[in-house]
């Protein structure tokens, strides 16, 4: 056979037909492992033959893929095989069989090529043996995965190994109940997105939001990268509304993360979710996510409703919405490199000291320790707005108000420090003239909103990226009532 030729050879009386071809001049964009320049040939070889009242289909494209098949004389799939990296040989046992090797699979752009059963029956999968050196699924690519599953009593039992995961998939497809999809994995490593994954492959599953079946989802070691996570519990199911997360919970040692909320798609597409981050060491939370030597000890609290454009997996800064609260209690600010911390290292303001010849050198620049935080958060698109913002500490009181911007790492933020010196001056007036004096200073300061720590208060503009923030006093005869940043 020439190149770029093909061949068909027909016996009509016999329905036999046999189809060849080189496919050469003939590119596909299918997905891996499919895809080709119109300049490679792949062997295709496509024979149609009758077996008594069925007939047998067979097509293989070269040594990438085969398959074959049997159909019932009315048309109905009865049972075949879909081979990777050899001859498939059709089973004896009713359904479809999965197996073979390959060097890749993108699951992601062949799924998003399936059509859209709208509930309907697809083909009735059998037993699944496959390995591949890599499996591209949502922009992400795994290494040497092997898939080997069996159909027993309806459910589908998958064990799924791999360098980045390791567990098993139960599949239960729709009849008298939903359809439901559980996993329960040792281990699930979320790899740094495929250099080769186009930018829109993320969004190549088109399944709705309502169609998703019911998910329970359990990793006992869930990982972003290198980043470790703790535990992944996750339910969730598809309701007329959309995609509903009754819980999803990451549960580690320092700290506890709680989400519930809905995935719509009605009009803009947008998930709503209810947040809650409960933080039992904040020092080794920090650690954890890359900021060592920022924090020491403390509890914290964050709590509220936000929203983001897209599906719970496009998560982003840039339409990020809502209204948080947030707390913390009993820590101390270590002694930050400008740069490391970013935004905390303006919260811990040592830039107040390294920029300015204070009194406030020795509050700050070794640590300032605090015995509560306590803020109102709004944020819109990746903005966050607080009027609100008190640090209370035994060495002073500090308040904040303005705006964090979380896309372009910069802050707008005036801020007052309070040094506590109230209590230090009616302790030694306690030493010169006895308890009653003491007492009475103390309760005169008290009745006049401390007016020594007011008069030693100072008040600062702080704005500019987090990195590198300019820092300039504000006189105390300035207005009040300057103009403060605000939410569009």
């Amino acid at each position: 056979m020439q190149p770029g030729s093909a061949q068909t050879w027909l016996n009509i009386c016999g329905e036999r037909v046999r189809v060849e071809s080189d496919l050469l001049g003939l590119a596909s964009r299918l997905p891996a492992p499919l895809a080709k320049p119109a300049v490679r040939p792949l062997p295709l070889l496509v024979t149609i033959r009758p077996q008594g009242a069925d007939r047998e289909v067979e097509v293989k494209l070269g040594q990438t893929v085969g398959a074959v098949w049997r159909s019932a004389p009315d048309g109905r799939f009865a049972r075949g095989e879909l081979h990777f990296g050899g001859a498939p040989v059709l089973p004896a046992e009713p359904g479809l069989r999965l197996a073979g090797s390959a060097r890749g699979l993108d699951i992601t752009g062949w799924l998003a090529l399936l059509p859209d059963t709208d509930g309907g029956e697809g083909l009735p999968l059998s037993a699944m043996d496959l390995k591949f050196d890599s499996l591209d699924m949502l922009g992400r690519r795994f290494q040497d995965v092997r898939l080997l599953g069996s159909n027993r009593n309806g459910i589908f039992r998958t064990q799924v190994s791999g360098r980045e995961l390791d567990g098993v998939l139960n599949y239960r497809p729709a009849g008298a109940l939903a359809a439901r999809v559980s996993a329960q994995f040792k281990r699930l490593v979320v790899p740094a997105a495929s250099p080769a994954a186009s930018s829109s492959e993320a969004d190549a599953m088109t399944m709705a939001a309502g169609k998703f079946p019911l998910l329970e989802v359990t990793v006992d070691d869930f990982r972003l990268q290198t980043r470790a996570l703790g535990r992944l519990d996750v339910m969730a199911h598809g309701t007329p509304q959309g995609l509903l997360i009754d819980n999803l919970q990451l549960t580690h040692a320092d700290s506890v993360f709680r989400m519930n909320g809905l995935w719509h798609e009605q009009g803009i597409s947008e998930t709503r979710a209810d947040l809650n981050l409960r933080v039992l060491d904040a020092g080794k939370f920090l650690t954890r996510f890359g900021y060592p030597d920022t924090l020491k000890r403390g509890s914290a609290a964050i709590s509220g409703t936000v929203s983001w454009a897209g599906s719970p997996a496009d998560f982003s800064l840039g339409t990020l919405a809502g209204q948080l609260e947030f707390t913390a209690k009993g820590g101390q600010f270590l002694n930050i490199n400008p740069g490391v911390g970013k935004l905390l290292g303006v919260l811990s303001l040592q830039s107040l000291s390294r920029r300015l010849s204070l009194d406030f050198r020795d509050i700050f620049n070794k640590g300032f320790a605090f015995d509560d935080m306590q803020a109102a958060l709004r944020i819109a698109r990746g903005v966050v707005y607080s009027d609100d913002f008190r640090m209370r500490g035994p060495a002073a009181t500090v308040r904040m108000s303005g705006l964090a911007d979380l896309n372009q790492e910069s802050v707008q933020l005036r801020l007052k420090v309070i040094p506590k010196l109230s209590e230090g001056v009616a302790i030694a007036s306690a030493l010169i003239g006895g308890p009653l004096a003491g007492v009475g200073v103390l309760a005169a300061q008290k009745l006049l909103r401390d007016p020594i720590e007011e008069a030693s208060s100072q008040s600062f503009m702080v704005t500019g990226s987090w990195q590198d923030p300019d820092v300039a006093r504000i006189a105390k005869t300035q207005s009040k009532t300057d103009a403060q940043p605000t939410e569009p």
